[in-house]
């Protein structure tokens, strides 16, 4: 259900010709036990032992935008410190939004927000 909605917000923010890649941040997910059924947030340290997978991302495919998606990510990026990045609300976390004050449409309007901040050189 996270991934639909994901989708969906990308469909709705992306221009359709813009290519992109998703990946996830960490490669270290942490489980809360050996039959890996249960995940747990990172702590800092194993994000952090982590970095380099999503620098190595970066790397290969250069890419001119970042949207984060909630707050590991967000942390991850910090650490290998991209110039730009645009953080939103993790879509399993607005599937629940009851929770916050915060929607798919306000995922949508920031995404579009920062492609176009980028694409008008940043001023």
């Amino acid at each position: 259900p996270a991934g639909d909605t994901l989708d969906a917000i990308l469909k709705e923010a992306l221009d359709p010709n813009l290519s992109y890649i998703i990946t996830n941040s960490i490669w270290c997910t942490p489980f809360n036990d050996e039959n890996k059924s249960s995940y747990r947030m990172p702590f800092l340290s194993e994000i952090t032992a982590c970095k380099s997978n999503i620098q190595k991302i970066i790397d290969i495919c250069n890419p001119s935008y970042f949207i984060a998606l909630g707050n590991v990510v967000e942390k991850s990026l910090k650490q290998i410190s991209p110039t730009n990045y645009c953080k939103i609300m993790h879509p399993s976390a607005i599937m629940q939004s009851k929770q916050f004050d915060y929607s798919f449409d306000d995922a949508v309007v920031k995404i579009k927000h920062y492609l176009q901040w980028m694409s008008q050189g940043k001023d």
